[in-house]
């Protein structure tokens, strides 16, 4: 068995497909819009992990804290990104990473009951914010910002920051309803390409890099596990499968059948423990 050469954070898998196509790098450079926390959920994780460092952006202050104190040597930014600079009514919501300027979907946490609290923010772009990596390499950017990637694209210089790689939460926050139609349109006239639909994220490849097309065409799947890719047991793909596990074994226990076979069970364990268990 090939030994394990990344661990994978992130909410759906995305750090796997991210690093199947650009493992060959050496210490690369990322920017995560919307980066959360430091290690649960997180797409950079892995990649800090293997020696690369970059930059952050969370305007909630306790995530923002998190990740300075969890990663000293990398760039956070407390600020929310924009297609202006100025101040933004932020709504910090109860749920762990829906926190959104976006006030449509700020109301429809708090119709769902979800706590949110309001508070205003700075806001910047993301080219002046990043306007010390014009020209650099920069791997791969992801954007996750509950419904203002349109706001943080039209806030960006492509011609001067051109990550490799672009993915981008595409979906209305918990549900499967596209929400990409009206970004789009900014990531082609830049010059990416769309390779693939994880069915969260939208993946975009800088059209100077056609190399990575192909690798980035294809979903997660068994191949990158037997490649040395492992998920991290904080990942919501592991919390999935035990708690679908645990479910399907009370759901046995509490049967009838399992009630009336309990005395045999009892038996075979008795024989067993005395060394007859090849005569059962």
């Amino acid at each position: 068995m090939s030994p394990i050469t990344f661990r994978s954070y992130a909410q759906n898998l995305e750090d796997i497909l991210l690093w199947r196509t650009l493992g060959h790098v050496r210490q690369g450079c990322y920017i995560d819009v919307g980066a959360h926390d430091p290690r649960c959920e997180s797409v950079s994780r892995g990649f800090y992990e293997q020696g690369w460092r970059g930059v952050h952006f969370e305007p909630n202050p306790a995530f923002a804290t998190r990740i300075r104190e969890d990663r000293p040597d990398e760039i956070v930014h407390e600020v929310a990104l924009s297609d202006t600079e100025g101040t933004l009514r932020f709504v910090v919501t109860s749920a762990s990473g829906l926190s959104t300027g976006a006030v449509e979907y700020a109301d429809g946490y708090r119709q769902s009951g979800q706590v949110a609290e309001e508070r205003d923010v700075k806001t910047t772009t993301l080219g002046q914010a990043c306007a010390s990596l014009a020209g650099q390499d920069v791997h791969w950017m992801k954007i996750d910002v509950e419904g203002m990637e349109e706001k943080v694209l039209r806030g960006w210089n492509p011609r001067t920051l051109r990550p490799w790689i672009v993915l981008i939460e595409a979906t209305r926050p918990g549900s499967t309803e596209p929400a990409h139609d009206a970004w789009e349109p900014l990531l082609l006239d830049a010059g990416y390409r769309f390779t693939l639909f994880d069915g969260l994220n939208r993946f975009y490849v800088a059209e100077e890099r056609p190399e990575l097309q192909a690798a980035l065409s294809t979903p997660v799947n068994i191949h990158d596990l037997a490649g040395g890719c492992e998920i991290d047991e904080s990942s919501p793909f592991v919390a999935a499968a035990v708690g679908g596990r645990d479910a399907i074994i009370a759901q046995i226990r509490s049967s009838r059948s399992w009630r009336w076979t309990r005395p045999l069970r009892r038996l075979f364990s008795i024989f067993s423990s005395a060394g007859y268990r090849d005569d059962l």
